[in-house]
């Protein structure tokens, strides 16, 4: 991005882990990482250490978060994008489709006639008349 530093390699690599298998927690990309999370202890510290950086990739959005209980989930801010296009997508399927019949504007009830600008009825822009 421009005007934003860039970001350092171990932020780089939770954030490809991030948009690989999102939504995720701190405690799943230390898992991811191999760290040793087998006490309560180790969660903890593993936990916190990797909350620091999906802060930081929070910061600078490059992910979006949640909090659950204690865990913090993030998840890509891409997939925000994408859930507004299956929200358009959605209700765009909801409207009543015409299933190739283009009706002529007589059909539709509009009024073709020539006014004397030379326009037909609705094809000047507002205030044009």
């Amino acid at each position: 991005m421009i005007g934003m530093p860039e970001i350092g390699e171990k932020e780089q690599r939770v954030l490809e882990l991030v948009r690989e298998y999102w939504p995720i927690s701190a405690l799943e990309v230390a898992q991811h990482f191999s760290e040793d999370v087998s006490s309560r202890d180790s969660k903890k510290r593993h936990s916190t250490n990797y909350a620091y950086y999906l802060k930081k990739l929070i910061a600078r959005r490059l992910v979006l978060s949640k909090r659950v209980g204690n865990a913090l989930i993030v998840w890509p801010v891409e997939v925000e994008a994408y859930r507004t296009i299956h929200g358009i997508l959605r209700d765009s399927h909801a409207l009543p489709q015409h299933h190739g019949h283009n009706p002529s504007a007589e059909e539709a009830g509009m009024q073709t006639h020539q006014r004397d600008n030379g326009f037909q009825e609705g094809s000047a822009p507002a205030g044009v008349r």
